[in-house]
């Protein structure tokens, strides 16, 4: 039987998770160890288990401790791992290293609980703090962990996601074609890459959005507002979409597109490959870092 523990989700972020259980299965643990004088993370100060919500654990950093501080952040599961915020006393980090250190926004991402989310991994992330009060204080983590296999449709659009047809269509679209002119990647795999839609596409503004679209994942996501964008030329058909997806799944995330022609759906999963590209960074449309995902299709394969 699964062990479940209280979902404990931050009142600041509650309204996101509106429909969250009291309850939630535990996904794995985080443990906290202290930085020593002699370089050793070898002072553990609590293990606490995490599941798919975003969760307050208080624990203290006993006295004796000096003005700087470093704490070891680790997890061990088999789902990804993420901390919303990390404060001592009260105090932001100052640096952090380890694994999670190619993020750019490793600082800002652990002031707060935003759902701007940095990913624990089970290697640790190394983060410092500065001018912490003496004596014991407070500390303060706001985490979640995924389960290795997560079920269900993350994000999806309602009556305007032809739920139907995904049950019934099999195959998966891949297009074959290059990329069009305009459109560039600075990668398709690595946290930070973005789009350069240049002159072939619209400015991708809020205001400008085709439609925008409440969603509620069953994943442990928070609610919020995916915004959509179409546009077409004389050969392609082009959507982008802005979601509320605020982790990164290395690879594993999809952008589906179905469209509704005379002659009934003619176009089923767009995965992966060449004709769906994913990245993930700040945008107009979010406070905090998120999948965006760019389709395109050529007009006569539709």
């Amino acid at each position: 039987m699964t062990a479940s523990i209280p979902a404990n989700i931050p009142g600041e972020l509650a309204a996101s998770y509106p429909d969250a259980p009291g309850e939630v299965a535990v996904n794995g643990s985080c443990t906290v160890d202290l930085l020593n004088a002699d370089g050793s993370f070898n002072q553990t100060l609590g293990t606490q288990d995490f599941g798919k919500y975003p969760q307050l654990w208080n624990l203290t950093l006993p006295a004796g401790h000096g003005s700087d501080v470093t704490l070891r952040l680790t997890k061990v599961s088999d789902g990804l791992a993420f901390a919303d915020s990390f404060l001592v006393g009260g105090i932001t980090p100052t640096a952090v290293t380890g694994d999670a250190a190619s993020d750019a926004y490793t600082e800002r991402k652990l002031a707060s609980a935003d759902l701007d989310v940095l990913e624990i991994t089970d290697q640790g992330v190394e983060v410092s703090f500065a001018n912490v009060p003496a004596g014991a204080v407070n500390v303060a983590l706001v985490a979640d962990i995924e389960p290795e296999v997560i079920v269900g449709l993350p994000f999806y659009l309602d009556a305007h996601f032809y739920k139907d047809a995904v049950d019934s269509v099999s195959g998966v679209y891949h297009m074959d074609k290059p990329l069009p002119d305009g459109i560039t990647v600075d990668s398709d795999s690595d946290p930070g890459a973005t789009y350069a839609p240049a002159d072939t596409f619209p400015a991708l503004a809020p205001a400008d959005a085709f439609g925008i679209y409440h969603t509620h994942p069953v994943t442990g996501h928070p609610d919020s507002d995916a915004y959509i964008w179409l546009y077409n030329d004389a050969d392609y058909l082009y959507a982008f979409a802005d979601w509320g997806d605020n982790t990164y799944d290395y690879g594993k995330d999809f952008f589906s597109v179905f469209a509704d022609t005379p002659g009934g759906i003619s176009l089923g999963f767009a995965l992966y490959g060449t004709g769906a590209q994913t990245a993930f960074n700040y945008s107009q449309s979010s406070p905090f870092t998120e999948n965006t995902n760019l389709f395109f299709a050529a007009v006569d394969m539709l």
